[in-house]
């Protein structure tokens, strides 16, 4: 087996050519996920989001503390430097990071929170959620092509899908690492593997 993640064209798996669907399947029998490419996101959202991204983490501590939700426990809204410690790792995460989710209404679970708005950027709320309905889309029709694949009805895996951000939590991660502080050694610094669940690549 190939250590390569596979890379294929949704353009061409969408379509169902068959030289694609035959690589899409020897990708989930041999690795169990692949990255696609001509997945069709908007580039102009993605250039809209990372600008926000830029613009939030700019502000100044206290406006970005005052995101800070405790009571969704880090679920929604920011998470500043030095609050996440890896497993097995002494030193705390690098990183500062905001986690956005779906707009929510009464069809989901009572325990999930609504997202925080940032008043000081203006469409940052908008351009999330635009991008968090982009990447639903896509999931749906990418697992619609899986689910041919495997010879299943195409839209078998819809309702499940619908779901599951109605009873457990999915989110979008905005990450900004920071930069190395002159004189920490950076083998010091934790390097961590992230797990997620039901993640779909997307080259931009």
């Amino acid at each position: 087996m190939s250590t390569t993640i596979p890379e294929l064209s949704f353009k061409d798996i969408e379509k169902g050519d068959p030289k694609s669907i035959e690589l899409l399947s020897l990708a989930l029998e041999d690795h169990g996920f692949f990255s696609i490419i001509d997945h069709g996101l908007s580039s102009e959202l993605l250039d809209k989001c990372y600008k926000s991204s830029i613009d939030f983490f700019n502000l100044n501590d206290e406006l970005k503390l005052a995101y800070h939700s405790r009571a969704s426990k880090g679920a929604r809204g920011y998470t500043p430097t030095g609050i996440e410690t890896a497993v097995g790792e002494k030193i705390a995460d690098q990183k500062e990071f905001w986690h956005h989710g779906p707009i929510i209404d009464e069809t989901f679970d009572k325990r999930i929170s609504e997202n925080l708005v940032i008043n000081e950027i203006d469409d940052f709320n908008k351009n999330f959620d635009d991008l968090y309905l982009e990447l639903h889309s896509i999931g749906l029709r990418v697992m619609s092509v899986i689910a041919l694949s495997i010879g299943l009805d195409k839209n078998y895996f819809f309702d499940s899908i619908d779901l599951v951000p109605k009873i457990f939590l999915t989110f979008l991660v905005i990450l900004y690492c920071l930069p190395l502080v002159q004189g920490i050694d950076e083998k010091n610094i934790p390097m961590v593997v992230y797990q997620a669940h039901d993640l779909l690549p997307l080259n931009h």
